[in-house]
């Protein structure tokens, strides 16, 4: 379903995924823009390392086969180089629901979501491209909004003000603040930067949530020299599988940021964290703007 508010061509694209949107402490959106000319030539490198690794569908809750991981691997570099080169923008909105604002009775979490996309819309669509610009969205199918809805209300343009409906403020937004034209989703498996966005929210998540199983993993490597300290680290953390495919992946953009001067820093963080959000590979760390900033709560019936 798609939403056509504005019938000029866009001038950029953006694709956005969810990580553990409705479970755990840490929840995050990641968010990939790219201007609407760079887009074929991105999407076929990223199809091509697909096809190398013999994967039909990267995703990080599922990364936990040697191929998988090569592909992901692949994916940061092509990221971080595109990223370097200005063709693209990552930008990884987290939040803790274990902070002020997420820790009230009855949160309403696909409401807080909504307001989530509206922060980072807000500060990648409008703060970091051109004014002026036509935007394009392509949401993951399995999205926790439904995006289709959205569109809907998008093209009722007749719909009376005094019509509410939950999401009616937030979709609104996307067209008169933003500047977003289209709105349709994607299945994941046929969109490789919808797998991207997923890749990277899906380390926001586990570089806080794991942060002391990636250093572990980190100690083990270099165990000749930390051997005390990874002893002592050890006797609490236990690593899986999973963790084994998925600590080469963060090492990486890690690794990788910090070569490309990106900003993206870690430990000081316990998890990603980019210092300057003008940077074009983001990690954002919601906090709580004032004592009134409360997540939104389920209305009583």
């Amino acid at each position: 379903m798609t939403g056509d508010t504005n019938k000029q061509t866009p001038t950029h694209v953006a694709f956005s995924d969810e990580s553990y949107y409705k479970v755990g402490r840490y929840r995050s959106i990641g968010l990939v823009t790219v201007a609407y000319g760079r887009l074929g030539k991105l999407a076929s490198e990223l199809t091509d390392i697909l096809e190398e690794a013999r994967v039909r569908e990267l995703k990080w809750q599922k990364l936990d086969a040697n191929n998988d991981c090569q592909a992901a691997l692949k994916f940061v570099e092509c990221a971080v180089s595109n990223a370097c080169a200005a063709n693209i923008r990552i930008d990884v909105l987290v939040w803790d629901t274990a902070d002020s604002r997420h820790r009230v009775v009855g949160r309403d979490d696909m409401a807080n979501l909504q307001r989530m996309y509206y922060h980072l819309f807000k500060n990648v669509l409008i703060k970091r491209w051109p004014d002026g610009s036509i935007w394009r969205l392509h949401p993951d199918e399995q999205s926790g909004i439904d995006w289709s809805e959205i569109a809907r209300f998008l093209d009722a343009v007749s719909i009376p003000v005094s019509r509410r409906i939950p999401f009616s403020g937030f979709a609104e937004s996307l067209r008169t603040e933003f500047n977003i034209g289209r709105i349709e989703q994607r299945k994941s498996e046929a969109e490789p930067l919808i797998q991207m966005a997923d890749l990277f929210a899906g380390m926001g998540v586990y570089s806080r949530d794991r942060y002391e199983h990636f250093r572990c993993w980190l100690l083990n490597c270099r165990a000749e020299r930390q051997a005390l300290l990874l002893s002592e680290i050890a006797s609490s953390v236990v690593l899986s599988n999973a963790d084994k495919m998925r600590c080469p992946v963060l090492h990486k953009l890690h690794s990788l940021c910090k070569k490309g001067r990106l900003g993206v820093g870690f430990d000081e963080s316990r998890g990603l964290h980019t210092h300057d959000p003008a940077n074009p590979i983001n990690f954002w760390l919601y906090e709580p703007q004032r004592e009134e900033d409360k997540a939104p709560v389920r209305e009583r019936r």
